[in-house]
């Protein structure tokens, strides 16, 4: 690879690790403002079981009114499961 097309892809790559630490830096202020809505009591949390069961209603009512849901919805389903039981709020 010649030295200017080198010097370009490091560029490149050195670029998207600074968009990386922005990414990063963006997410936890909002992570900051999320906890400290929930610490002063403006939001409160909806326990899993019922968000779970919100889902399940909804993806059954689309899948009534003709919206094909099938593999989708058991994907989404086990991914929200999955992400439940490793929550925790401290």
């Amino acid at each position: 690879m010649p030295r200017q097309e080198r010097a370009a892809l490091a560029e490149a790559l050195i670029d998207s690790l600074d968009e990386e630490a922005e990414i990063e830096q963006a997410w936890n202020v909002e992570i900051s403002r999320r906890l400290e809505e929930l610490r002063s009591g403006n939001v409160t949390t909806v326990p899993a079981g019922e968000v779970l069961a919100e889902l399940d209603g909804l993806l059954d009512k689309a899948g009534r009114d003709g919206v094909s849901t099938g593999r989708r919805s058991a994907s989404i389903r086990e991914s929200v499961e999955r992400t439940a039981s490793r929550t925790t709020l401290r």
